[in-house]
């Protein structure tokens, strides 16, 4: 996913861990800068649990 399309799940990702950031372009523009990344993934099953 490319980042403009990112920024709106990462943006969501801050607001349910930290809360509201006191400015959002700015942490918009750092997310940017940085070329920061949101990777979601769903667990269709697990294999066994080795017990001992």
């Amino acid at each position: 996913m490319s980042l403009p399309a990112a920024m709106d799940l990462l943006v969501d990702y801050y607001r349910r861990s930290v809360g509201e950031h006191p400015d959002w372009a700015d942490y918009r523009a750092a997310m940017e800068r940085d070329g920061r990344v949101l990777l979601r993934m769903t667990v269709e099953r697990s294999g066994p649990i080795s017990m001992g």
